[in-house]
């Protein structure tokens, strides 16, 4: 565990806090832990992998391109006596590039009825019906892009691209360090990933023509890819304090790794390395 503690406090974590952290994670079916003498290991469980691996997949791929022009569409109904189901419900839905054209009906350009149908299994929106029509909808007086806030999701896109670039130029020069790289990299992601969750992979030629989510991913993967090899090199430095032989272990993903490693999952294919697992001793 004293790995994973220092590199918790790379970004400002306590000891205290870390511990409890990775506790919680263990509790919760996260982590996997073991023992070996003395030391305690942790490891992320094959589940999560899958897990982290398929929800990567609405903020990695866009495959607008190869939209087929058939829409899937969702009609359901919800109790009105739990708001947090239904928070869930909704928040679900646009991971699957959902949008709410009224109430109870949701459409969106992706092929996701499976996925979906599972989903509000799962949540218990047990009243709904799932089917896929091709545009023009019939839905008389209404703009099917409507359904989404395009204007405001253009602006969180350019509002990414003007904060990163000075990170670019940054990186670029080379007057980053290890340490840095590895915060500014996970500080990156986390900005990033927030962004295209809410995005519905609508058609390009559904778009205005200046839609600026390609030229801010491109930002993405360019920081993102010129920081790993810094990044890897930190988090190296921190395993071995305790365990050199896993700090060998430690290695890096370029973005069109991780577009390979989320289609896979999202398609039910054996993801890179799952096979086996690490740890990191206490």
């Amino acid at each position: 565990m004293q790995s994973l503690v220092l590199l918790l406090g790379e970004f400002g974590v306590s000891e205290s806090s870390a511990r409890a952290a990775v506790h919680r994670s263990a509790a919760r079916g996260v982590l996997e832990g073991s023992k070996r003498g003395r030391n305690a290991y942790y490891c992320i469980r094959p589940e999560t992998r899958l897990g982290m691996a398929d929800a990567a997949y609405s903020f990695l791929v866009n495959e607008s391109d190869e939209w087929d022009g058939d829409w899937t569409v969702l009609l359901f109904r919800l109790g009105t006596g739990n708001r947090d189901s239904r928070h869930a419900v909704y928040q679900r839905l646009r991971s699957y590039g959902f949008g709410p054209l009224y109430d109870g009906a949701w459409i969106s350009p992706q092929r996701v009825a499976d996925d979906v149908a599972r989903a509000m299994d799962e949540l218990g929106a047990e009243d709904f019906v799932l089917f896929r029509a091709r545009e023009p909808l019939p839905f008389a007086g209404r703009d099917v892009l409507s359904a989404w806030d395009l204007d405001g999701l253009a602006g969180r896109y350019r509002a990414f691209i003007a904060e990163f670039s000075p990170v670019r130029d940054w990186v670029d020069a080379g007057a980053v360090t290890a340490a840095e790289a590895l915060v500014a990299r996970v500080r990156l992601m986390d900005e990033w990933r927030s962004i295209p969750e809410s995005d519905p992979g609508l058609p390009a030629k559904m778009l205005p023509p200046d839609w600026p989510r390609a030229d801010a991913f491109a930002l993405f993967g360019h920081i993102y890819d010129a920081l790993g090899p810094l990044a890897v090199q930190r988090v190296r430095q921190l395993v071995a304090r305790d365990e050199p032989r896993l700090a060998r272990l430690v290695s890096e993903m370029t973005v069109n790794e991780l577009v390979a490693t989320a289609r896979a999952a999202r398609h039910g294919h054996v993801m890179p390395g799952e096979q086996g697992s690490g740890g990191t001793p206490e």
